[in-house]
């Protein structure tokens, strides 16, 4: 009998069973004595790629052995890669605990990364416990030049816009889609419609990383199906604005939040969230591993801190601040490819956390707006946040807060027209609806979408300077038609329309949106030759272009009468545009 080989066997199987688990239990005074820790040994690294485009994703496969603790602690198991680019940088890559073998009796481990070099790369891995640690390497990456538009920014030419970081503008269009049984489905269809972006929430029914085992242990399940929806946002070119928590979470579900000091959590209520030392080591644990697992895509738009963070239970406001300035901060020091950071509140309570806006490291401002006249919302809430001089757009919009409130609108009259609204905004991205699972996807209301997406194609938003103006024509005590205008002095988008139309989609044919011809004059214009196209915005179809020449400074385009708005777009043709500031905004 081999007893050397004999004792290697007993010592393979007394590791496995010490890496079976990711939480640690004190075992019985009666257990059996344990082996003695074994420090890391690497066995393999497998990259699932030796090339990768500029800003794509790459894939690198970890197998290691020896003692460890729980894997979701960086403190008692922590994989990573030292990466030396071309120029010289040298970047830390973290890795995560990526699936249990459960035919092997192991986890597996990845890193993931997406160079932002072209050239050859090296990296070195690394695997640290808390009874030693092993590297290998170097292994070779080559990184080529395939297209890749690259990670959204703040623009640096205009900061109240977003580029993406290989300089093309990144214009957000598109719908929140924060839970779904078949995200593919939606996918398709919004990038048939021209899509490019979507919110999903991570919460109880969906994506919920972290929550029936406890506070800092992982979903493995909810991880992978996460993978598989990155996956297909890139597929489809849409940018995911994830978010991390929601508001409930703190209030009404707080029975089944993993913080709770019921589930094993810190906090013996919702409010000490906000301030306990143990509970924000514990968020940053899980920034940690959602960076490293999914912050490699360049489809990540943004992390969204929490979902309307105004309406949670809070001691203080001042708590809410200082723990949204803290995890902004955290994750900015640990994103290597810097995604925006932002959070949201509700539009309910638009006067409460207004301060979240002000903090540096919050990226972009957001609003959520819900209502019948929420015509008139559009146009305060960008006054309110142009303020702060950071990219802005309306991250959730709806006739209503009740799926109930959408039932009279089965055409999407609110729908066309407040996405019309935000495009004659200077805003940074266009509105973004609610209800997408009862009402948009159940009456096909994707042409809506369809129809401004057409309208906006191509432009380019950075450094304009449009001026926002407003004007109203009483026809009658009950009737008028608004007009809506964004300009500079080469350009001009307008949205023309009648807001009993919306407040009433169902006596839509009593409303007409111009009831009679009208002629609109744009001042302040460079003189030249304009090219002007005039559209029947819910139908997204073009009624009439025309050539228009600009003598004094003033535009007149005539409107015809027509049942729907119309949207107006004017370019002036040949040199480029003319950026010069002239006026501000109304107040």
């Amino acid at each position: 009998m081999d007893l050397t080989r004999s004792l290697r066997v007993l010592l393979a199987i007394l590791l496995v069973a010490g890496v079976g688990s990711c939480t640690r239990e004190t075992p019985p005074q009666d257990a059996p004595a344990q082996a003695e820790p074994v420090g890391p040994r690497i066995i393999n690294v497998l990259p699932l790629a030796t090339s990768v485009g500029v800003c794509r994703r790459v894939e690198i496969e970890v197998e290691f052995e020896g003692s460890l603790g729980d894997p979701f602690d960086r403190d008692d198991v922590c994989v990573w890669a030292n990466v030396h680019t071309p120029s010289g940088r040298r970047e830390r890559i973290d890795g995560f605990l990526y699936d249990r073998d459960a035919k092997r009796a192991q986890h597996v481990w990845r890193l993931r990364y997406a160079p932002r070099e072209l050239g050859e790369h090296a990296y070195r891995v690394h695997v640290r416990t808390r009874h030693g640690q092993d590297a290998t390497g170097p292994f070779r990456l080559d990184v080529l030049d395939d297209g890749a538009l690259g990670f959204v920014r703040v623009s640096r030419a205009d900061p109240t816009m977003f580029e993406h970081s290989r300089g093309r503008f990144f214009y957000p269009f598109g719908q929140n889609v924060c839970w779904a049984a078949d995200y593919e489905h939606y996918f398709r269809t919004m990038r048939a419609y021209g899509a490019n972006w979507v919110r999903i929430w991570m919460c109880p029914w969906n994506l919920w990383l972290e929550g029936p085992s406890g506070p800092g242990v992982y979903d493995l399940d909810a991880a992978k199906r996460l993978d598989r929806i990155v996956e297909l946002a890139e597929r489809y070119g849409l940018h995911i604005q994830l978010v991390f928590d929601y508001h409930e979470a703190l209030d009404t579900d707080w029975e089944q939040n993993p913080y709770n000091v019921e589930n094993g959590g810190p906090c013996a209520g919702p409010e000490q969230f906000w301030t306990s030392g143990q509970a924000k080591r514990l968020s940053k644990r899980r920034l940690d591993y959602i960076v490293a697992r999914w912050g490699a895509s360049e489809n990540i738009f943004a992390w969204e801190l929490f979902n309307e963070a105004n309406l949670t239970r809070r001691a203080d406001d001042r708590d809410v601040v200082a723990w949204h300035r803290e995890m902004a901060a955290y994750l900015k020091r640990i994103d290597p490819y810097d995604h925006l950071v932002t959070t949201s509140t509700s539009g309910s309570k638009r006067d409460e956390l207004t301060e979240l806006w002000s903090l540096d490291e919050i990226d972009f401002t957001q609003s959520h707006l819900y209502g019948e006249t929420i015509f008139d919302s559009v146009r305060r809430a960008w006054l309110a946040r142009r303020t702060y001089n950071k990219p802005y757009f309306i991250g959730e919009f709806g006739r209503g807060g009740d799926a109930a409130d959408e039932e009279v609108d089965p055409d999407g009259i609110l729908l066309s027209a407040v996405l019309w609204l935000a495009a004659t905004t200077p805003a940074a991205g266009n509105a973004m609806p609610w209800w997408w699972d009862t009402h948009i996807d159940p009456n096909d209301l994707y042409h809506r979408f369809a129809a401004v997406a057409r309208f906006l194609d191509d432009e380019d938003r950075r450094g304009r300077r449009d001026e926002f103006l407003e004007h109203r024509v009483e026809l009658s005590e009950t009737e008028a038609v608004r007009v809506q205008v964004i300009a500079n002095r080469t350009s001009a988008l307008a949205y023309a329309y009648n807001a009993e139309r919306i407040r009433s989609p169902d006596k839509a044919s009593e409303h007409p949106a111009v009831p009679v011809p009208l002629t609109l004059e744009i001042g302040g214009l460079v003189s030249g030759t304009y090219r002007v196209e005039l559209w029947h915005a819910e139908t997204g179809q073009i009624a009439y272009e025309l050539t228009a020449r600009v003598f004094d400074g003033r535009l007149l385009i005539q409107l015809r009468a027509s049942t729907e708005p119309l949207a107006v777009k004017a370019t002036r043709v040949g040199k480029s545009p003319i950026t010069i500031d002239l006026m501000r905004p109304d107040e």
